[in-house]
């Protein structure tokens, strides 16, 4: 079982390390997800949502459900773009709007039906 300071731990981990991403000199060729996240400024959750809205797309042919990589040129350009990031941002504004109307009309039939 996991204390309470080993989920800190863990947080700070992944927090350095996403930071890591923006402090490091010279950024490696290509990203995964996570790093693409903290580059783009977007939440981890947020790249599949680009990916499935044809806004990034992964090198090479990756499985659905296998690790993504990103090329850190294009991710740069894009995080200069703000039609880029207008648009981005529409889209996962968009899609969680969806969802979250969707969990709340699940949620809010049961009280409907005697």
């Amino acid at each position: 079982m996991k204390t309470p300071f080993d989920v800190i731990s863990e947080a700070n981990s992944a927090l350095s390390r996403s930071k890591w991403s923006l402090s490091v000199f010279r950024l490696p060729a290509r990203l995964d997800a996570e790093q693409a996240a903290t580059i783009l400024g977007f939440n981890d959750h947020d790249i599949s949502v680009l990916i499935a809205a044809r806004l990034l797309k992964p090198l090479g042919n990756p499985s659905p459900n296998g690790p993504k990589h990103f090329a850190t040129v294009q991710l740069q350009q894009f995080a200069q773009d703000p039609t880029w990031l207008h648009k981005a941002t529409k889209v996962v504004a968009d899609t969680w709007k969806v969802k979250n109307a969707k969990k709340k009309q699940v949620v809010a039939e049961p009280a409907l039906t005697p």
